[in-house]
């Protein structure tokens, strides 16, 4: 009976399974942790970028625009980022921050050898009741102040 019970089990004799499944798991692991990179830091640009703008219009010492751009560029940098990556606009009410950030990246650097970059663009202003009003800022938002690449070729 045990002989019978020992005969019925399916094993594999040779490890040729794992010669397939391990190299295979850990092209599926190396693109996981590269999507969950790029979750991250867009995440991470994303926060950082609100923050510093609550922080540019909860601060009532600022008052020219100087101010705000000297502010914001040394909250950046205290956060680690690259002053050369950071643009500040101010278009009507608006104070419009646009952040990119580039991080390592295992499959951008298989590929095109180029690191990947994570982008933010916030806009913020005060209401009519002096409440601070963040909003991301859209491609529609881009179209309407600045117009389309064929309104510019029309003037």
């Amino acid at each position: 009976m045990a002989k019978d019970l020992y005969e019925s089990r399916q094993m594999y004799q040779g490890p040729w399974i794992f010669f397939i499944l391990i190299p295979l798991g850990a092209i599926i692991l190396i693109f996981l942790a590269d999507k969950c990179f790029d979750i991250y830091y867009k995440n991470l640009t994303a926060k950082d970028t609100r923050t510093v703008l609550e922080e540019m219009l909860t601060l009532d010492s600022l008052t020219t625009q100087e101010d705000y751009v000297e502010f914001a560029y040394k909250r950046f940098k205290d956060l680690g980022y690259d002053i050369d990556t950071i643009n500040i606009e101010f278009i009507d009410e608006y104070i419009v921050i646009l952040t990119s950030r580039s991080y390592f990246s295992v499959i951008g650097e298989i590929i095109s050898g180029t690191k990947k970059v994570a982008e933010s663009r916030y806009k913020g202003k005060y209401n009519e009741y002096k409440e601070i009003v963040i909003e991301e800022y859209t491609d529609e938002d881009e179209e309407k102040y600045f117009g389309t690449e064929d309104d510019i070729g029309e003037q």
